[in-house]
């Protein structure tokens, strides 16, 4: 038995499908052409095998979902959002610092938690972009002593907007009283909410 799926979309979107579907270990072959004269369309054909209907049918449906999951996350939907999955993001960053992320940078977004998807006002390189840019500071701040999460996160957001210093932005904590040193380690002394907006509206001096 066999099935056969035709999709269409740029370059981007036909290899990430097919990656994706590749991952499955199924029974398939991949067919592709060129659609358009610039290269930038193309089309994939997916046939897909298997002995068991009903299996068969269940893996039609799995790569039916994957079609979709990455449609929607390089085509935005009526309102301009593009629609992502956190658990497919290629850089590890957590939800919180990347909600913070979006919102302090003016970003229409919403996280959607029973699917763990986020729509966003931003295209999927933009996005990688910014994921990229968090995780460098995130991993500059593993050599200072910071305490909680909440905090490093809240430090991380700080750098990322206000485009100061690790230094700097620690520094201004201390003096606002957002942070304190306790057992030579930086803990949280403000609400967290509070403590944001202090250090994502400071301004890099020019």
């Amino acid at each position: 038995m066999k099935r056969v799926i035709s999709v269409s979309g740029s370059e981007e979107e036909t290899v990430e499908i097919c990656e994706k579907v590749a991952k499955l270990s199924l029974e398939c072959s991949f067919d592709s052409k060129v659609k358009s004269t610039d290269g930038s369309i193309s089309s994939i054909m997916i046939k897909l095998y298997g002995n068991d209907r009903n299996k068969l049918k269940e893996d039609h449906k799995d790569i039916l979902a994957i079609i979709t999951d990455v449609k929607n996350k390089y085509n935005a939907n009526k309102k301009g959002m593009f629609t992502y999955k956190l658990n497919d993001l290629k850089t590890p960053v957590n939800k919180d610092l990347i909600i913070d992320a979006l919102k302090y940078s003016k970003i229409k977004h919403e996280y959607i938690k029973e699917d763990n998807e986020l729509l966003a006002k931003i295209t999927a390189q933009e996005l990688d972009d910014l994921l990229k840019d968090l995780q460098e500071i995130y991993v500059d701040l593993s050599y200072y002593p910071i305490g909680s999460k909440p905090v490093k996160n809240a430090i991380v957001i700080g750098v990322y907007i206000s485009g100061l210093e690790m230094d700097e932005i620690l520094e201004l904590g201390l003096e606002e009283g957002c942070f304190r040193e306790e057992d030579d380690r930086i803990v949280l002394n403000m609400d967290i909410t509070k403590v944001k907006n202090i250090l994502c509206n400071s301004k890099k001096s020019i």
